[in-house]
């Protein structure tokens, strides 16, 4: 059985985005809003679905009513770009869909802010409200963002090994009061369905406050070359300043509490930009730089249906008959076996190499 979670707080200082009827391309030509991956109209509305199946999942479990709105939490929504394109996949298909914000916990543009109503509070914030009446669980998690705040202060660029506090011992404190927060969660009723993060600044990690936020998954968009969170080792290349951010951990890989279960390529703006690789005599960079991660709870074994082909997606993209005349069509969902420790470094080298070997 669930336990459940009492008097979720509504978010007072952030609410749901606005469905306002701004054009994608409109949005996306305004620098401060831009996202950092040029999707395909289908690659949104694969979001969409994921969301769809774990709503399905948790109407299933006893979490939410069938007649319920989908329900999305994003972790640092910027100006809503994201949010209004999925909220746009949801009008088309008169489906009700719910999406709040809240800023990561160490990282805040101030976008979001004219976009929702009055302030909107970082996950920690959201976090510690909505565990007031658990005070052990709450005095577990303060501990750990006490921990995550000395990493922070600690580990940087004036480190000294000879003065400041061992990495391994600090770590392993980490460690353990991770563990003690997820032991709260394992058999905790999920808040929504899924939870949504669009960017990590370089050498920042947000996974461990996006697990906490209660989804029944969470879906990543991030950099297949390291540019985003806290690489793993094989993708770091600046091996100089590990130590800055190797108390981290690694951004996506998974956890006890969520496990892998779908991945797709995707072309990142910075490319699509800057796009002299899309010319067919030069092929020295890779295409699909981005990629989206789908995580589940570990407890869901199900598999993921990302299919969209019963939803109606209007119009596509005007960028999508280039993307797809240079880079090729979209790429496909790959479903991952149900694992904690997927090496996606590996599956983009490996990926991209295939999709290089397509052009020529």
């Amino acid at each position: 059985m669930f336990a459940t979670r009492r008097n979720l707080p509504e978010l007072p200082r952030a609410r749901s985005i606005q469905d306002e009827s701004q054009s994608f391309e409109a949005l996306d030509s305004q620098p401060k809003t831009r996202l950092h991956f040029l999707p395909f109209k289908a690659e949104i509305a694969r979001i969409f679905t994921a969301a769809q199946e774990l709503h399905h999942w948790r109407v299933e479990q006893g979490h939410k009513r069938s007649d319920d709105p989908i329900q999305i939490l994003e972790v640092g929504g910027g100006g809503g770009t994201l949010a209004r394109a999925i909220l746009e996949i949801a009008g088309l298909n008169d489906i009700a869909l719910k999406i709040t914000n809240v800023e990561p916990r160490t990282f805040s543009n101030g976008l979001s802010h004219p976009c929702y109503d009055q302030f909107v509070m970082t996950s920690s914030e959201y976090l510690d409200l909505c565990f007031c009446e658990e005070s052990e669980l709450r005095a577990d998690y303060r501990r750990l963002v006490a921990l995550l705040e000395e990493g922070e202060k600690t580990f940087n660029a004036d480190y000294d090994p000879e003065t400041d506090r061992p990495e391994e011992p600090y770590r392993a404190e980490l460690m353990e009061a991770e563990e003690k927060v997820r032991g709260h969660f394992r058999d905790r009723e999920t808040c929504f369905d899924i939870v949504l993060n669009s960017w990590m600044p370089l050498l920042q990690n947000f996974s461990r406050d996006l697990e906490l936020c209660g989804g029944a998954g969470i879906v990543y968009a991030l950099s297949s070359d390291g540019a985003t969170g806290v690489p793993t080792p094989k993708m770091a290349h600046d091996l100089e300043h590990q130590i800055q951010y190797a108390w981290q951990g690694n951004s996506y890989a998974g956890s006890p509490l969520y496990h892998n279960r779908a991945v797709w390529m995707n072309v990142s703006s910075a490319q699509a930009r800057h796009a002299s690789w899309l010319r067919p005599t030069e092929r020295r960079n890779p295409p699909f730089s981005g990629a989206v991660l789908v995580q589940t709870r570990a407890d869901i074994s199900q598999p993921l249906d990302l299919s969209t082909e019963s939803l109606d997606l209007g119009q596509p993209y005007s960028w999508e008959a280039e993307l797809t005349e240079r880079t090729g069509p979209i790429t496909p969902v790959h479903n991952i076996p149900d694992s904690e420790n997927f090496d996606y470094f590996r599956f983009f080298q490996e990926e991209r190499a295939r999709l290089i070997a397509k052009r020529r």
